[in-house]
């Protein structure tokens, strides 16, 4: 006990010489001004030091703990850390279901009719006496000097009063029957005489007297048969018909003296600048 006493008893005499010899108070030392010999040598470690001025002037401002930075953790450029993979983003248009492709056939338009037209009548001048040629043929069409009509005789006399070696046409191949429909197509003429006719023992002629080897007979008449059919029992003369049992522009025999237009022809052509 008395070694206790006495080993504090020194302590506390060491302490007050401490103190006697110029020792200061902890809180003498808090407000002392302080001069620093160098600018920028104050250390602080683990502190932060506030209000340090570099020459003799501010007090040194009591110091608190430092919380340690935390290092922010490496980032890519995609600003992802490093370690986390990246998945590659795939982007896939939406699924539309489209209907099966199928070709339309191209719309076309009903083409709009054409304009009517009456056809080109050939009559020209009343005093004209050839209205057509073809082939070195002159051709005068009876109807358009006069409204007359004539039996087949009758329409071979118009012919030869004509002169310049008219007569009833003969129609003796096809290109001239093709020009003969053409001509009545053009006229509103129901039919006419040609130059047609049956002679002995039932043979067609032309009044040249050549054969009637080329025919466009019709395939009806007025009993329904092919023609000729020779129906009222003298048929003798050629006539075409133009439509008029719904058979065409077609040749029929018919009975020699009914009245009907005729187209003659000649082979002696005018001049051009002849009325003829």
């Amino acid at each position: 006990m008395i070694t206790i006493w006495m080993f504090m008893l020194s302590v506390g005499v060491s302490l007050g010489q401490y103190f006697g010899q110029g020792g200061e108070s902890f809180t003498d030392q808090q407000n002392q001004r302080i001069s620093l010999t160098r600018p920028n040598t104050v250390i602080a470690p683990n502190a932060f030091v506030r209000n340090v001025q570099i020459q003799n002037a501010l007090p040194v401002q009591q110091g608190f703990p430092v919380q340690p930075r935390l290092q922010p953790l490496p980032f890519n450029q995609f600003n992802v850390p490093e370690n986390v993979p990246i998945q590659p983003q795939v982007f896939q248009s939406p699924q539309v279901a489209f209907p099966p492709f199928s070709p339309q056939p191209p719309v076309v338009q009903p083409a709009s009719p054409l304009p009517t037209q009456s056809p080109l009548n050939l009559c020209g001048h009343s005093s004209a006496l050839v209205h057509a040629t073809y082939k070195s043929r002159g051709y005068h069409l009876s109807w358009c000097r006069t409204q007359a009509t004539f039996s087949w005789d009758q329409g071979n006399s118009y012919c030869s009063g004509l002169g310049r070696d008219f007569r009833p046409v003969s129609i003796e191949s096809k290109d001239i029957d093709d020009f003969i429909t053409d001509i009545i197509a053009r006229h509103a003429v129901k039919f006419f005489w040609t130059g047609g006719n049956k002679r002995g023992y039932g043979v067609w002629r032309w009044l040249s007297g050549s054969l009637v080897t080329f025919s466009k007979w019709s395939h009806t008449g007025g009993n329904g048969q092919p023609q000729p059919d020779n129906r009222e029992g003298h048929e003798d003369c050629l006539a075409v018909m133009n439509n008029f049992y719904n058979d065409g522009i077609k040749w029929h025999d018919i009975a020699c003296y009914h009245d009907k237009p005729v187209i003659c022809e000649t082979s002696v052509l005018p001049s051009p600048y002849s009325n003829f």
